[in-house]
């Protein structure tokens, strides 16, 4: 005689090696749905002192998989984004993968990584960003404050923030050619000696000040 067990549901008879009926676990994976605490202290008591299948301790220790472990190379990682440029999904497909996300909320990391992708030059709707009266690129940082491309740049580039009294300054005088061997870190003095020797130079010379 095939010996049973009870859902912990609903209570209906079922195999021995289950823990809920049918239309329970069914009702239990729907999308956005959570399994209460009562229900999480009763599958674990059924659970208790069972042996697990081989085909889940196979699952977890990695059995017969050879890549278990380990992660794709960058140049994979690139071999396989090539592989995908360009193929366009099909309206069918594109319901398919909306219906099967629907409902379900996606967490903190997954909100920023999104944000993150889209802002500043890798928006669709990208113009150059803000230029300010001076004639310097703003960019909008996270605490929603701006602050000057070229500053952004240097700080990467140095891998440090800078200090109040450095300055960066643009070697070809153009304000928006933030290339980062366009600009040069000075102190407040050494800076406003040479846009003075710059001043006094383009007032003799108006061509020879851009050759410094």
């Amino acid at each position: 005689m095939r010996q049973t067990n009870n859902c912990i549901d609903c209570g209906k008879p079922i195999k021995k090696e289950s823990t809920r009926c049918h239309s329970c676990a069914n009702r239990n994976n729907n999308l956005g749905s959570k399994a209460s605490d009562e229900a999480k202290r009763n599958i674990s008591k059924a659970s208790k002192g069972k042996k697990k299948p081989q085909s889940m301790i196979d699952k977890i220790t990695g059995k017969g998989n050879h890549f278990f472990g380990k992660k794709h190379s960058k140049e994979s990682l690139q071999k396989m984004k090539d592989a995908k440029t360009g193929i366009s999904l099909s309206e069918s497909h594109k319901r398919s993968i909306g219906a099967k996300h629907k409902g379900i909320p996606l967490s903190e990391q997954h909100k920023r990584n999104i944000s993150n992708a889209q802002k500043g030059d890798k928006c669709y709707r990208w113009t150059g960003g803000i230029i300010n009266v001076h004639g310097y690129i703003l960019i909008k940082q996270d605490d929603g404050q701006y602050k000057q491309e070229h500053r952004i740049i240097m700080e990467r580039h140095i891998k440090r923030n800078l200090t109040h009294h450095e300055i960066v300054h643009h070697i070809n005088q153009i304000r928006d050619d933030n290339r980062i061997e366009n600009l040069q870190i000075m102190d407040n003095k050494s800076h406003m000696e040479l846009h003075n020797k710059l001043m006094r130079l383009n007032e003799i010379h108006p061509n020879q000040s851009k050759l410094l």
